[in-house]
């Protein structure tokens, strides 16, 4: 009977009753050990860390939730900069933000923090946050970021933009004549931040491949190529926690990216473009003869950032196909977002107010006295009026007003604020929006006013001229590059308009320039429908 009894089925539960109870205990490690870990980092966080002295929400410090939060959540993401200016309400200068970083809001601390001779990092885990790990931007050590930018800074230096000033009054006076042609006299409302794009899009593409896609002729200065580009920028805090997406997007085959990924299709055919166009370029260089070789010119005949780049003496790996096209799709969208926005906010202003526009206009007359012919850069930015206009379109814009982080890896040479040691490895940060909106160097600075760069300002000190505090090209060893093209095209820019057409603006208001949430780069509210006109003459 005992035999009878056991070959009696047992219950099935009994069958797998000893594998449960392993995955019960196994899951139960697991829980203890991950609470376990919560608690020891959140007590090394809050009492044990570098940082732990320095002020700020014990949130912030326990968790980078808490960026993410303000990064993603409230008014559709973006708002981190606002909440770090409460921080410092509250808190004073020196703030901790995260559980790693410091944030710091005193100008005077600026060339500290980004000093011309110091090797100073960025941070690693960000380069892959625009899918472009290998372009100069995004290289965190400096070493290499030495390397990388000396190939194409000379490219970029004041002497070498104003030979290409021609093409970019060339440029402008094709779109203005279509203003005139298209639009003058009749109720076609224009979007300028349209055709700002256009404009900087096909300088900046002209300048590194030598072959601009003539975006500028776009039917109503609409193109999908710098449609891509703002997309870049408002993805830009999604990919920030989740990189995998823009790492996908550009390791893929394009053709598979894009059914993986439907919303970042015009992100991907724009990188397909920068990888055609960087090919173009490295076939016509090796038929040369190779990486010494004299570079040829592109297609608008005059040399280019990439053909002095191969010509240059990086080593082989720096001129790989993929890493130049990253260093490409850098620059173009430096190169035309940045600019684009600059361009369409001061256009607004000028046009919002009578007073600013009215002197502008009397100068540009009394200074150029046949329209059609603008005078060369060099000329333009010796009117004062002009000069002014441009630095607080500047000002106002903010270019890259993202954290500028930086880590200082010498523990003998340390950071000190205000008598207090920033410990080494630490990420030190400040950003455009907390220095050029800063009350005390610049009053009323919601205010759109030209005049306070007249007549040679000095700072609140009474010692450093006002345009010390002009940092929105950054400063020091990673400053922007392309300073001088934007200056040029905001120069150049202004002067065609206002001086050849009389424009009206058409449903926008200050709540279209205004600051609403960052993604890189100033980001007006969402419902905005860009700074529309109507052209008169």
């Amino acid at each position: 009977m005992e035999a009878l009894n056991d070959s009696t089925p047992r219950p099935l539960a009994n069958v797998f009753e000893p594998g449960l109870d392993l995955i019960s205990t196994a899951s139960a490690t697991a829980l203890v050990l991950g609470l376990s870990y919560i608690i020891w980092i959140s007590i090394y966080r809050l009492y044990f860390s570098p940082i732990a002295k320095f002020p700020g929400p014990k949130l912030a410090a326990l968790t980078g939730l808490y960026e993410a939060y303000f990064d993603l959540v409230p008014k559709g993401g973006g708002q981190f900069p606002f909440a770090i200016k409460r921080m410092h309400e509250k808190y004073g200068p020196i703030v901790r933000i995260n559980p790693d970083e410091l944030h710091i809001d005193d100008p005077d601390f600026f060339d500290t923090l980004y000093p011309t001779s110091k090797p100073y990092d960025k941070l690693k885990r960000l380069e892959n946050r625009f899918g472009i790990p290998g372009a100069t931007f995004s290289t965190a050590r400096h070493d290499l970021h030495k390397i990388r930018r000396a190939a194409i800074s000379p490219f970029f230096a004041k002497s070498k933009v104003r030979e290409q000033t021609g093409d970019i009054q060339a440029l402008m006076n094709t779109i203005s004549r279509r203003l005139t042609t298209e639009y003058a006299g009749t109720e076609r409302v224009l979007n300028l931040h349209d055709v700002w794009r256009c404009f900087a899009a096909d300088n900046i593409m002209d300048l590194v491949f030598g072959s601009p896609l003539d975006l500028h002729l776009s039917p109503e200065f609409r193109a999908p190529f710098t449609g891509a580009i703002t997309r870049v920028t408002n993805w830009s805090h999604v990919t920030r926690y989740l990189p995998i997406l823009e790492a996908a997007t550009d390791s893929l085959p394009y053709w598979l990216a894009k059914r993986l990924f439907p919303p970042f299709e015009p992100i991907i055919a724009y990188r397909e473009e920068m990888s055609r166009q960087t090919a173009t370029i490295r076939s016509s260089h090796q038929a040369t003869g190779g990486v010494n070789e004299k570079p040829r010119l592109g297609q608008t005949g005059h040399a280019t950032v990439f053909h002095e780049m191969l010509a240059s003496s990086l080593p082989s790996e720096e001129l790989e196909h993929k890493r130049m096209q990253h260093e490409a799709e850098s620059l173009i969208g430096a190169g035309l977002e940045t600019t684009a926005w600059t361009l369409a906010l001061g256009s607004f202003y000028i046009l919002h107010d009578a007073d600013v526009y009215a002197k502008l206009e009397s100068e540009l007359k009394s200074a150029v006295p046949d329209a059609t012919q603008i005078p060369p850069w060099a000329t333009l930015e010796t009117l004062p009026y002009l000069t002014a206009i441009v630095k607080e379109t500047l000002r106002m814009g903010m270019g890259v007003i993202e954290r500028l982080v930086r880590i200082n890896r010498n523990p003998a040479n340390p950071w000190i604020y205000k008598g207090t040691v920033i410990p080494a490895n630490i990420a030190v940060s400040m950003d455009q929006y907390h220095m050029l909106m800063n009350e005390t160097v610049f009053p009323d600075p919601t205010v759109f006013r030209p005049e306070r760069w007249l007549d040679d300002p000095r700072g609140p000190d009474g010692t450093h001229p006002l345009t010390h505090y002009m940092t929105v090209f950054g400063r020091g060893t990673r400053m922007c590059l392309g300073l001088n093209l934007a200056y040029s095209e905001l120069y150049i820019g202004f002067a065609t308009l206002i001086r050849r057409h009389k424009l009206r603006l058409v449903d926008t208001s200050v709540r279209d320039v205004a600051f609403y949430a960052e993604n890189t780069i100033l980001s007006p509210w969402p419902g905005t429908k860009g700074i529309r006109v109507l052209v008169d003459s």
